[in-house]
């Protein structure tokens, strides 16, 4: 089954604009580039600190594995555009996540 994946989280310790939108660019250009998904894409807000990842999981047994399967994409496009992956975790709050199946129908928020 295929799931479409939206990852909103909080930047902590509260970057400037500058920094937020170079880590951005970094960010998103290796997101782009990043293998398992379809459509992926990120959207931020420097005065929040919020990034907002989305993206199609394909061929997924479950929600859970269309859910570690974002989060694996996501660690590797930090990782890749020259952020720390040590410790990651406590870097971001995961403040809201959904997931639709193929069918769009909710599965679950």
């Amino acid at each position: 089954m295929n799931y479409a994946i939206e990852l909103s989280v909080y930047v902590r310790g509260g970057i400037g604009a500058a920094e937020f939108d170079r880590a951005f660019d970094a960010l998103a250009d290796a997101l782009y580039d990043c293998d398992g998904v379809e459509d992926a894409d990120l959207a931020g807000d420097s005065s929040s600190s919020v990034l907002t990842f989305t993206m199609n999981v394909l061929n997924v047994t479950n929600p859970e594995q269309a859910i570690a399967t974002a989060f694996g994409v996501v660690r590797t496009a930090l990782h890749v555009s020259g952020g720390t992956t040590e410790g990651w975790e406590d870097q971001f709050e995961f403040i809201r996540q959904s997931i639709e199946a193929e069918s769009n129908s909710l599965v679950g928020a």
